[in-house]
């Protein structure tokens, strides 16, 4: 009768573990670094680079980080430079939502993209809003992660 009880708690302590190493290894950080273009009203171009924690998880993956333009837009000479960025990414489609620092005004872009897992190579082109004018601009963006 001993040996049951000694062989048991073992299996429920194995059971537990394998439970728990999915949860464990499925949220993994990266540092992903981006080179990008913004098109605005009337075609005005904007380069601007974007870096990132990104977490790849088992379900959606998820991320938060800066952009930093260094130039003003050309149609909007008072915007801010840098805004903060935090968004998720699932199944190829990635939304970005940016906050201006200062200003305050917020965009949503939404895309679709790719990320190959063996280079760490990213790819995202889409359409980007923001919420108060509701101006429209496109955006393309190529980076890593590592």
């Amino acid at each position: 009768m001993r040996t049951a009880k000694f062989v048991k708690t073992p299996v429920v302590f194995l059971i537990v573990l394998c439970l728990a190493l999915p949860a464990l290894s499925a949220n993994i950080k990266k540092k992903c670094s981006f080179q990008g273009k913004r098109i605005g009203v009337g075609g005005s171009v904007s380069e601007f680079t974007m870096s990132a924690d990104y977490i790849v998880r088992e379900g959606p993956d998820s991320f938060i980080g800066k952009v930093m333009f260094p130039d003003p837009l050309p149609d909007d000479p008072n915007f801010k430079k840098i805004a903060c960025i935090e968004g998720t990414a699932v199944k190829g489609t990635w939304t970005i939502y940016l906050i201006y620092d200062l200003t305050g005004i917020k965009e949503e872009w939404k895309g679709s993209g790719t990320f190959d897992k063996k280079t760490g190579k990213i790819t995202i082109r889409g359409t980007g809003i923001e919420t108060d004018s509701q101006s429209v601009c496109t955006f393309e963006m190529i980076g890593e992660s590592k």
